[in-house]
């Protein structure tokens, strides 16, 4: 998906874009062996990832996801073990929502 975002309307993208080769590498870091899973697994979770951020409830991603909350629930601590980051600490949060960013934002990396 292509969007056209003005700076100031969206500062995680335009930080993400304006360093992308750094982006990259604390986007592999952050969400380490989460994208080593299988890629049905990866796509789930980080879809989970999303909607939890975008939505900043687990019921409501839930109903977005249509699925129970304890589902959501159940994905965002298979998260947090595959990544060592865990949505309810606010700084491993914010890592997790940048590196999660980075691949909406970003076109794949160069292997």
């Amino acid at each position: 998906e292509t969007r056209v975002c003005v700076f100031d309307d969206a500062p995680v993208p335009a930080l993400i874009a304006s360093a992308p080769t750094t982006s990259y590498r604390v986007m592999k870091n952050v969400l380490g062996s989460l994208l080593e899973t299988p890629a049905d697994e990866r796509d789930m979770l980080l879809q989970t990832l999303h909607t939890y951020f975008a939505t900043g409830s687990i019921a409501e991603a839930g109903e977005r996801l249509y699925c129970h909350r304890n589902t959501v629930r159940h994905r965002l601590t298979r998260i947090a073990q595959l990544t060592g980051r865990s949505v309810d600490h606010p700084l491993e949060a914010v890592e997790l929502y940048i590196a999660s960013q980075t691949l909406l934002c970003l076109p794949k990396p160069p292997d």
